[in-house]
């Protein structure tokens, strides 16, 4: 009930403050209408100055200034001073022209208009027209008597304007007082409108606020601390708690708060139900993946054993590739240094041909010698014949004779005996030649017996290859299914933790939803752990 009565304090306390203000804005809009209104403080100013300014100051419209101006040009006697006289009265003509302008611009009663803008203009007019046609020459001219004489014509004018500016004084004045009156008469009036409207104004904010203050109470359907304290017992887990609902409340705060604690019982009971159906699933998928992860690494065992053996066999049939691909390679090595050895005896039979060639050349070679020393040595005896008939004077000539015969000699002993080794030479050479076409025939046999021991070898080693290939497959197969076992195994290991993990989260959600007091009877009841 305190906070019953705080919220409806809090409500007429508002309407208090802003009835308070209306009435505090009525009361100074009231003060600041009397300060402006007509005949107050603001007015009196105002009426004072316009009053100070006409009383210092000769109305344009009122010719008195320029009729005093005339009596001062009769007056003087200098003509400086009748100059300025002269150029003040048409300035005051101007300027009644100008204010007469802006008269006849105005909305004026048929009466003022007449008196102002008709009366008291003709004659004004009347006024500066005798002054400018007769006046104002007579005083140039010095001629005393005529300006005297329209001076007298003026002075009646000025009569005639006069007595129309007293009717214009005496109409405005009464305007005035009228304009006054009804002013103030539309202030009063005012003011009591003011007043009527601020009343009015408190008067509905006062029945806003009652209707507010009855639609929350209709809304919240009780007290604000009474919804406050359910939601904190149904925030604690009391879904026991009872609510009481106003007759026919089918749309408060309560009522809502209501539907939510009964579906929460429901919630509640249900999560509470089928919680206990998850920790009982889990704990048999815990078992359940137990047992599949002990088979799971028996098999994994026996995988390994059979790749490891799978492994030491592809480790001997891939040894025995390498060796018969050695003992291809050193076959094909064979033959190559076969067929390069039968190469070097096709070679050799070659140069020994070759040998043979250039032998009988040079054979030839030391006939052709032999036959040039036989030659020589014919000369020579011819030569020294001849130095034996000359006597004395070819006794030199025969020694250079003697000297040629002796080397033409020697030359043809040498050629024969080069001749003799030559003939040996070339019977040696025919000796070799067949000793090589006998080599190069038995090299030819080795040659194609080495490249059938390599094309066998090829073969071998391409079936130890082809071998080793399936037989790695296969291992790589069986390292495959013993890879796939071993995470087959982990993950059976991780489904146990995930379901035991899931056990555990069933057990602390039954501990989580147990706490909800769903009856009165009791307190809030645990659930037992499935195991």
């Amino acid at each position: 009930m305190k906070r019953q009565y705080d919220i409806k304090t809090g409500f007429f306390v508002m309407l208090a403050a802003f009835g308070l203000g209306f009435i505090l804005y009525g009361a100074w809009s009231v003060k600041v209408l009397r300060d402006v209104r007509v005949n107050g403080p603001i007015y009196e100013r105002i009426a004072e100055s316009k009053d100070l300014v006409a009383d210092v100051l000769p109305p344009p419209e009122y010719i008195i200034e320029s009729y005093l101006v005339v009596h001062q040009l009769l007056a003087s006697e200098r003509p400086d001073e009748r100059r300025q006289l002269t150029s003040r009265l048409r300035s005051l003509r101007q300027d009644f022209e100008t204010r007469h302008q802006y008269w006849q611009g105005r909305k004026l009663e048929p009466e003022l208009r007449q008196a102002l803008l008709e009366q008291s203009a003709t004659a004004a007019r009347a006024f500066y027209d005798i002054a400018e046609r007769d006046l104002l020459p007579a005083i140039e001219r010095q001629d005393q008597p005529a300006a005297t004489q329209a001076a007298q014509r003026m002075g009646t004018l000025y009569e005639q304007h006069r007595q129309a500016i007293d009717r214009v004084v005496e109409l405005a004045s009464r305007r005035a007082a009228d304009d006054e009156a009804a002013a103030t008469a539309h202030m009063l009036s005012a003011s009591w409108q003011m007043l009527a409207i601020f009343v009015l104004a408190f008067v509905f904010a006062a029945l806003v606020a009652v209707r507010i203050l009855r639609t929350l109470f209709r809304q919240l359907g009780g007290e604000p601390a009474t919804a406050a304290a359910l939601a904190a017992r149904i925030a604690a887990g009391n879904l026991a708690v009872g609510i009481r609902l106003r007759p026919g409340d089918k749309g408060s705060l309560l009522h809502a708060m209501q539907g939510m604690r009964d579906d929460l019982i429901r919630i509640v009971s249900r999560t509470r139900d089928v919680t206990e159906a998850i920790s009982s699933a889990s704990a048999q998928i815990a078992i359940g993946n137990q047992d599949l992860a002990g088979r799971t690494s028996l098999q994994a065992g026996s995988l390994e054993q059979t790749t490891a053996t799978m492994h030491e066999l592809t480790g001997t049939v891939a040894q025995n590739a390498d060796r018969a691909q050695a003992a291809h390679e050193l076959a094909d090595s064979a033959a190559l240094t076969a067929q390069r050895g039968g190469q070097v005896m096709r070679d050799m039979t070659q140069t020994m041909a070759d040998i043979d060639s250039t032998s009988r050349r040079i054979a030839d070679i030391i006939g052709v010698i032999d036959g040039i020393a036989f030659q020589t040595n014919i000369l020579a005896l011819n030569a020294a014949v001849e130095a034996a008939h000359a006597g004395e004077q070819g006794r030199g000539f025969a020694v250079v004779a003697s000297e040629v015969r002796g080397l033409a000699q020697r030359s043809a002993g040498a050629a024969r005996e080069i001749k003799d080794l030559i003939g040996a030479s070339m019977s040696q050479v025919e000796a070799g030649n067949q000793l090589v076409e006998q080599a190069g025939a038995a090299m030819r046999e080795v040659v194609k017996s080495i490249e059938e021991v390599a094309s066998i070898t090829g073969e071998i080693t391409h079936a130890s290859y082809s071998q080793s290939s399936d037989i790695t497959e296969m291992h790589k197969a069986l390292r495959k299914m013993d890879a796939d076992t071993q995470q087959n195994a982990t993950l059976v290991e991780q489904t146990a933790a995930a379901a035991e993990s899931m056990r555990t989260q069933a057990e602390q959600l039954v501990e989580v939803v147990s706490v909800f007091k769903l009856s009165e009877t009791g307190a809030p009841a645990r659930l037992r752990a499935m195991t």
